[in-house]
């Protein structure tokens, strides 16, 4: 999901410029389109995120220049199969592409004047990563104030002559990085770049790795690394690195993180430092049953000696983790159910 959308659409809105937006409202296996990947349309012809692509997002463009040309066009909803297609007869229902699967995106085109409330709360919402809802349908964009449900899917989607498409607003991908230096800075840009929502913490305010990290969404500062697990508000969301300066801050993060429920709980080091680090926590008390959970070191296997190759192997296995998960979960896949009643 592309971060800072909703802002982006609000600021030219704002700017007074129309804005043309596609989400894809739900997927199949083998689309190349996500549950809640949008894209922003301009009238230059420029775009801000993707929906799968290729020929499909071609023909998006050209729709979203003739909407731009009409000065309206209502929300709709279309179902996709991506199949094999020659391009000249490609038919309703096909987006042209091969890959398989199918995806509903939504189309919809937001005139400055009338449109610009939504966007704003919802950007406003997006920065806190927190509670809300979106919902489109026939009748355009709007913000529903309602709590987060974990046990409820992040989104769902009617179908039908009233379709309508819910998403929860809490980004329930989420990591916290204990330690704001060059390994932590490259790590808050990957993990940003892929969709996660971002927290930082650091005992140094004035270091600049922490103080001008653009990619975290919150930047903590804390007189002790114990400090810091106690204040991230959703741990089963949440995965957490550790990453400081030295061992015994990093022994000082892992106590405060232990015990709190968190999805994944990891620290980086050398072997040595790892056994001297769980030989630290035994001392400390903790049972080897909460030892085991610890991730370390973290990281796929692959060599990584700079701050960026590190970033990507830990994004990487943070990544395929969550995978994992997305296959047992239910309630991170959209559903899409009968159509709602009138």
């Amino acid at each position: 999901m592309t971060r800072d959308f909703w802002r982006t659409v609000a600021a030219q809105l704002n700017a007074g410029t129309p804005a043309f937006v596609t989400l894809v409202a739900a997927h199949t296996r083998g689309s190349p389109g996500t549950t809640g990947a949008r894209m922003l349309l301009r009238p230059d012809g420029s775009q801000l995120g993707t929906i799968g692509g290729g020929i499909m997002e071609q023909r998006l463009i050209a729709e979203a220049m003739a909407a731009f040309d009409a000065g309206e066009q209502a929300p709709q909803l279309q179902a996709l199969r991506h199949q094999r297609r020659d391009p000249a007869t490609i038919g309703p229902g096909e987006s042209g592409l091969i890959c398989a699967g199918q995806q509903h995106n939504i189309t919809l085109l937001l005139h400055p004047e009338r449109d610009r409330a939504a966007p704003e709360r919802l950007a406003e919402l997006e920065a806190e990563g927190g509670d809300g809802r979106l919902r489109i349908d026939a009748g355009g964009l709007h913000v529903e104030n309602t709590a987060p449900d974990l046990a409820a899917p992040a989104a769902t989607l009617h179908t039908g002559a009233n379709w309508c498409y819910r998403e929860q607003l809490l980004r329930r991908q989420r990591v916290a990085i204990i330690g704001g230096g060059h390994c932590g800075r490259a790590l808050s840009r990957t993990m940003a770049s892929v969709g996660y929502h971002v927290t930082v913490f650091d005992k140094r305010a004035e270091v600049a790795t922490f103080r001008d990290n653009a990619d975290a969404d919150r930047r903590v500062v804390v007189a002790d690394y114990r400090e810091a697990g106690a204040t991230l508000t959703w741990p089963s969301l949440t995965d957490v690195v550790v990453m400081t300066t030295d061992f015994q801050s990093d022994i000082r993060g892992l106590l405060g993180c232990v015990g709190h429920g968190f999805r994944f709980l990891g620290v980086m080091g050398s072997t040595a430092k790892i056994r001297a680090i769980d030989s630290a926590l035994a001392e400390a008390g903790v049972a080897p049953a909460e030892r085991a959970h610890i991730h370390a070191p973290i990281g796929l296997p692959m060599k990584s000696d700079t701050p960026e190759e590190i970033a990507i192997s830990v994004t990487a296995q943070l990544l395929q983790l969550a995978r994992e998960r997305h296959q047992t979960d239910k309630r991170l896949t959209a559903q899409t159910e009968a159509p709602a009643r009138p």
